[in-house]
């Protein structure tokens, strides 16, 4: 499975609104410090975030978004469904129509191999939500998040 870095850092951006200030918004220049982005880019992947309906913007005195829904009902496989991913394990740099009758008989069993991991990974990223992965206010470690992982940029780090 291929991942985007949009994907990657979309995912990574929601996280930290879901661990900012839910009652204003988070100013872009701090989004785009705390996952280590220019903020050209983070703006990009926040449009793009806006358009999917998982983040909300605002222009008043500096720009700023929201998650547009709690963060326990937004899931890793919709973030990653805003900027087209994953790309599937099926995209091989072969395609079987390529290959004579023989061969396609030795990768039979691999397609299904492939397809079957795929499907697995996206049930998995259906099941995570940005609230399993955020690290929790009272500072415990969340479901998914190793205890050595923290924001950057936060306080105290």
């Amino acid at each position: 499975m291929k991942i985007s870095s949009s994907a990657y850092f979309g995912v990574e951006s929601l996280v930290r609104l879901t661990a900012y200030d839910a009652t204003r918004p988070c100013p872009t220049e701090l989004l785009a410090q705390s996952v280590g982005c220019s903020v050209l880019f983070t703006e990009q992947l926040m449009g793009e975030l806006c358009v999917a309906g998982l983040v909300r913007g605002t222009w008043q005195g500096r720009r700023g978004y929201y998650l547009s829904k709690p963060p326990h009902r937004i899931t890793v496989a919709e973030v990653f469904r805003a900027f087209g991913d994953p790309h599937t394990l099926a995209d091989r740099c072969f395609a079987s129509g390529d290959l004579d009758d023989p061969e396609i008989d030795d990768f039979g069993g691999t397609n299904l191999l492939w397809k079957s991991l795929n499907g697995s990974i996206l049930l998995f990223l259906e099941s995570v939500s940005l609230a399993d992965i955020a690290p929790p206010a009272d500072g415990a470690t969340s479901k998914y998040v190793s205890p050595k992982l923290h924001l950057r940029g936060a306080a105290g780090s």
